[in-house]
């Protein structure tokens, strides 16, 4: 029995133009010594996978070795330090000790970055926070205690990139109007908004991806079009064929139902209605293309139009910082 095609798992990822731009922001800042930034966006435009593909392939954009840490903030009803060093031991990869005291664990986690850090030849280690805005002052309280002790002690130097939706940029305006510019300065010395595809060709961009650089089994050759829809691959179909209809369709849909901004397709809809392609079309006999028809239909089936419009007007600036808030993906 074969292995599920990484399609069937949602277990890949792609570069796409918003990615892109996000890897040429993180690159200077690294380069210019910033000891934190942050990345902010409304939810389901992609900064999870943005997050997950940072961790995978930054050292190549950079062309040195650097370690990049990645850390899920969880929510909790009750914000305590041991919670917070706890999930950051297992990001590091180690067991949280039961009966550990904080300074332990501290020190666990200095010295896991510390070995880290000897891999990379600037002594650089990256510590990515997605869902950032469930950071509580005293998260940002702790994180400058371990840059300042690996700095000071071992000119060790830990990079924050947070990433989260449109309340962490609140939050920081938050913590300026409370005089706490200390942690403004140090972990949000900068920052660049996430935004989803919102030109026909960042989305053929994105199609093409699959068509041209995501192959099944790795390194095999094998595109995921050409693995998922071997007879239209050989009458000349790419998925990035349909990139243009799918486009018109869907900011049509979105102008009807008055979501804005108009022109965006957010990285879970590209992927889904991607799937819903192969799956459902183009893996099929006979299949060269979809008719206007189909294109209609996989727009709907991407089942994600009827979301954005609530998620537009829960997720701004405006946004009350201690509700409920929705994983990112």
């Amino acid at each position: 029995m074969s292995a599920p095609h990484p399609i069937e798992k949602n277990d890949y990822l792609i570069l796409t133009k918003p990615i892109a731009r996000i890897m040429v922001s993180l690159t200077a800042w690294i380069r210019l010594n910033f000891s934190g930034v942050m990345i902010y966006g409304q939810r389901r435009l992609g900064k999870s996978h943005c997050a997950e593909f940072i961790k995978r392939y930054l050292a190549d954009t950079l062309g040195y070795k650097l370690a990049v840490v990645l850390l899920c903030v969880r929510k909790h009803d009750v914000v305590r330090e041991g919670d917070f060093l706890d999930t950051l031991l297992r990001s590091l990869g180690e067991t949280p000790p039961k009966r550990g005291s904080k300074d332990q664990k501290m020190e666990l986690i200095i010295n896991r970055f510390l070995v880290l850090a000897r891999r990379c030849p600037v002594k650089k280690v990256m510590l990515v926070l997605d869902d950032a805005q469930r950071l509580e002052t005293l998260h940002f309280e702790i994180l400058m205690s371990i840059q300042n002790e690996l700095y000071q002690q071992y000119r060790v130097m830990l990079f924050t990139l947070m990433v989260g939706q449109p309340q962490l940029k609140l939050k920081r305006e938050l913590l300026i109007q409370a005089g706490e510019k200390q942690i403004t300065a140090r972990l949000m010395a900068d920052d660049v908004e996430f935004v989803g595809h919102r030109t026909l060709d960042e989305v053929k961009f994105a199609y093409k991806r699959f068509d041209e650089h995501c192959f099944h089994p790795a390194r095999s050759g094998i595109s995921f079009t050409q693995g998922l829809a071997p007879e239209a691959w050989e009458a000349n179909w790419r998925l990035a064929n349909e990139a243009e209809p799918i486009y018109i369709e869907y900011v049509s849909r979105r102008e009807e139902m008055g979501v804005e901004p108009v022109e965006e397709v957010s990285m879970q809809a590209l992927t889904t209605m991607a799937t819903y392609i192969f799956q459902k079309y183009a893996s099929k006999p006979g299949f060269r293309g979809l008719t206007p028809d189909q294109v209609k239909d996989v727009v709907n089936a991407a089942g994600l139009l009827q979301l954005e419009a609530p998620a537009r007007k829960d997720g701004g600036e405006g946004g009350d910082l201690g509700g409920d808030d929705e994983d990112d993906d």
